[in-house]
């Protein structure tokens, strides 16, 4: 899976758009304290989001469910939460920098937006996510 591809073949950053395209279903509900996870029931892709997002959080876990989806389909992934933000685990790394570079399109250049914390902020990125875009 290469993340340019599906960006240029569908024109669109948009993880909603993309799960669409790739046949992968998203369901919302309350989750908790959990804001999201990927899961497969038989051969049926489904990200499940918490209701309660703000929309960038709610952006941000679609596309970091994606990342499982498309990356790591057939695997046990854990639940997305503030606590799994910042996780070791190399399939949540992994997640965690497909959602950051689907989710930046450049287009904080246009603002002269400089620092990373200015970058965070402009695409309402967690914190953790500074890990991904620190040269």
């Amino acid at each position: 899976m290469e993340l340019k591809r599906y960006i240029k073949s569908l024109k669109s950053r948009d993880p909603f758009k993309i799960a669409e395209s790739k046949g992968i279903y998203i369901l919302e509900t309350d989750l908790g304290d959990v804001m999201g996870y990927y899961t497969r029931v038989r051969r049926i892709k489904l990200i499940v989001l918490n209701r309660n997002l703000s929309p960038h959080k709610r952006r941000f876990t679609c596309a970091h469910e994606l990342g499982h989806a498309l990356l790591h389909p057939d695997e046990k992934t854990p639940k997305l939460s503030r606590l799994s933000l910042t996780s070791k685990l190399k399939i949540e790394r992994e997640a965690n920098e497909f959602a950051t570079n689907l989710l930046i399109d450049g287009s904080h250049e246009e603002y002269s937006i400089e620092t990373v914390g200015g970058v965070l902020d402009y695409y309402g990125l967690p914190k953790e996510m500074r890990r991904f875009i620190e040269n």
